[in-house]
């Protein structure tokens, strides 16, 4: 498993990359992007020549939806979400021989802010359905991930 960056001759990368953001009365709240790239090797190598560049997924779409209380005193805000990340299937080498199918990942999370959310706890877990999936060659993603975190962002006050 070695990794080896090279620079390539030429390269045409072009896309476009959407994103909207919702809150639905003060209870639901949505994320969501699309992202689409075509990228293609323009150096004189034969092999890899008008191929997809290693590692460029031609679609990526990412989605959230998060409810939440906002309750206002001591404990000001509590919600759970769900995610999923799609990313379409890409080649791991210039000349596109080995490739990568679709994947989808799914994660959750659920969190608690106190002291007018400066203090904020989260709980959180990645790839619930612990998919084996490899962005690289010999370092594979982790499988199923829990993640724990705890934040403190005080406000202060102009003099």
């Amino acid at each position: 498993g070695v990794a080896v960056a090279q620079n390539l001759a030429g390269a045409r990368v072009g896309g476009v990359e959407l994103g909207a953001y919702f809150d639905v009365l003060s209870h639901l709240r949505g994320r969501t992007s699309l992202t689409w790239m075509h990228t293609e090797d323009l150096s004189d190598v034969a092999a890899s020549a008008g191929k997809q560049l290693p590692g460029r997924p031609e679609w990526k779409v990412f989605a959230r939806l998060s409810g939440y209380h906002d309750f206002g005193s001591t404990v000001s805000e509590v919600g759970l979400s769900v995610d999923m990340e799609y990313l379409s299937g890409n080649h791991m080498d210039a000349a596109n021989l080995v490739g990568l199918d679709d994947r989808v990942l799914l994660g959750a999370s659920a969190w608690a802010g106190f002291l007018d959310d400066q203090l904020r706890a989260k709980v959180s877990v990645h790839n619930i359905l612990s998919d084996r999936v490899v962005d690289l060659v010999g370092f594979p993603l982790p499988g199923l991930t829990a993640l724990a975190s705890l934040s403190y962002q005080p406000r202060f006050s102009a003099p």
